[in-house]
């Protein structure tokens, strides 16, 4: 029996941009995105860095240079349902892809959207664009899940809800990712043992040069299931909890988040670096 039904990834495009700048913004109001971190579980997605300084791709499991369909990405997934919802224009979904795509029209109506298209999706990204007001994002995140939760609760468990935060998914950074000090969290140094090579160093089983990692600015990812996730220290929805290593789950690459995802639908097996 699968634990979870549904999958909905809810992805804060741009967020991070304004709310590093502004570290004193408070959420102490928004009661169920706290209370999602402190239930769940935090940790940070590294990008893979490409010329085109487009993330989008890698955010569903594919290399930056690929032309992403609808049709490649079943092909891949195993016949994995997806659908888009969004309150912006997206260029890779709209350009022929194939992908069913629906624009929002009013902050209100996620919710209704989200249920009403997820009867014919296994996994549903909603992709909402940041502006400067981080505070007003931070509450359409937070009455999602609050709604989402009160809409459906004899359903709500079997759901698996993940919010991505990041820079953007065209973010523009240096193709060094020593010029770029935004955002760099520290790697906890000591250890009483050599650790294995990490997952975020691996991709397709070989070993990632080391400057094809963007180790700063990375996405920041929320997870929480009763059963599938593993707690951690992060106990609630501020900047500074948010990016400390102290507690967190630690970092994989970005191309590899949507594999995990996936795995836990049915759809995979447990992906491998």
């Amino acid at each position: 029996m699968k634990l979870i039904s549904k999958s909905f990834l809810f992805v804060a495009d741009g967020i991070l941009e304004s709310y590093s700048k502004d570290q004193s913004i408070k959420t102490d109001q928004l009661s169920e995105l706290n209370s999602f971190v402190d239930d769940g579980c935090v940790g940070e997605l590294l990008v893979k860095l490409d010329e085109k300084h487009n993330e989008f791709n890698q955010l569903l499991g594919f290399d930056p240079d690929i032309k992403l369909t609808n049709n490649l990405f079943k092909e891949k997934y195993n016949g994995l349902k997806v659908q888009f919802l969004s309150n912006f224009k997206v260029n890779e979904i709209d350009d022929g892809s194939g992908f069913s795509h629906y624009q929002i029209k009013n902050d209100t109506e996620i919710v209704d959207r989200v249920l009403e298209l997820s009867v014919n999706s296994d996994l549903l990204i909603i992709l909402y664009k940041s502006g400067n007001d981080v505070l007003s994002v931070l509450e359409v995140m937070n009455n999602f899940i609050r709604d989402l939760k009160s809409r459906k609760p004899q359903d709500f468990e079997k759901y698996y809800v993940n919010l991505l935060l990041n820079f953007g998914t065209h973010y523009t950074y240096e193709l060094s990712p020593n010029t770029n000090q935004q955002f760099n969290s520290k790697l906890l140094e000591q250890s009483q043992f050599t650790l294995p090579l990490q997952s975020y160093t691996l991709l397709d089983g070989k070993r990632l040069d080391d400057s094809l990692i963007r180790k700063t600015s990375p996405w920041i990812a929320i997870y929480d299931h009763n059963i599938l996730s593993r707690k951690d220290n992060v106990t609630s929805f501020t900047f500074e909890n948010l990016t400390t290593s102290q507690g967190s789950n630690g970092r994989i690459l970005l191309i590899h988040y949507i594999k995990e995802i996936i795995f836990k639908l049915g759809k995979l097996p447990k992906y491998g670096a």
